[in-house]
């Protein structure tokens, strides 16, 4: 028994350091693409790092707030995961047993952040922001008007995180590249073949709810 119980603290210390490390990367994730958005401002590296951590707030308080949330919730999320995995697994023999297409949504995306507001879209690609034009055709202001159509309320969110969808419902898509028209604060039109992936659509999911956090945090 005693052994037993060793085994389950060292796994349980071992889980909380990598959700520390997780927490750690979404920190580093955020700083790195707000230093960016300073250096296109015309600050130098170092004044944009500054300004950064400025706008981010206390790093170890941040840290701490999700690590007390994660272990206060830890046994509620177990109960609710235990759920949804009994969920998910009726969900997927029902879709196995049907032929519809939505079924095989992917959780891919071709950028590695995306901001939208009432003006326009940006997206985060190669360490760098770059205003969105249009993908396989479809203008980005196109996008977005079929994402209000379809998921109402939801439209913003779904665009930023389930992209892939929201083109797959306008053109079914045969592969999971995609042509895109970027430009930078110059306005010069610039067009990339991009891959689709799933760690792409990890880094949309990390970014935007690292700012939902601090927008919660902010009011």
């Amino acid at each position: 028994m005693m052994i037993m119980h060793r085994i389950l603290i060292f796994i349980k210390k071992n889980h909380l350091s990598q959700k520390e490390k997780e927490i750690e990367d979404e920190m580093s994730f955020h700083l790195e693409m707000s230093q960016a958005q300073f250096k296109s401002s015309g600050y130098s590296a170092k004044d944009a790092l500054k300004k950064a951590e400025i706008c981010f707030g206390d790093q170890v308080e941040y840290k701490n707030n999700c690590m007390r949330i994660y272990q206060k919730n830890a046994i509620q999320q177990r109960i609710f995961m235990a759920i949804i995995l009994a969920i998910a697994v009726l969900f997927a023999i029902e879709q196995t047993m049907n032929l519809f297409d939505h079924s095989t949504w992917k959780k891919v995306s071709p950028f590695e952040a995306i901001e939208v507001d009432d003006q326009q879209v940006n997206v985060y690609l190669d360490q760098q922001w770059y205003q969105l034009h249009s993908i396989n055709g479809f203008s980005a202001n196109l996008l977005l008007s079929h994402a209000k159509l379809k998921f109402d309320l939801k439209a913003k969110k779904r665009f930023v995180e389930d992209i892939f969808e929201v083109l797959d419902s306008l053109d079914k898509l045969s592969d999971l590249n995609v042509d895109v028209e970027l430009s930078k604060t110059d306005g010069y039109i610039i067009k990339k073949n991009l891959m689709m992936t799933k760690e792409k659509r990890r880094k949309v999911w990390v970014y935007a709810n690292s700012r939902h956090f601090i927008d919660q945090k902010d009011s």
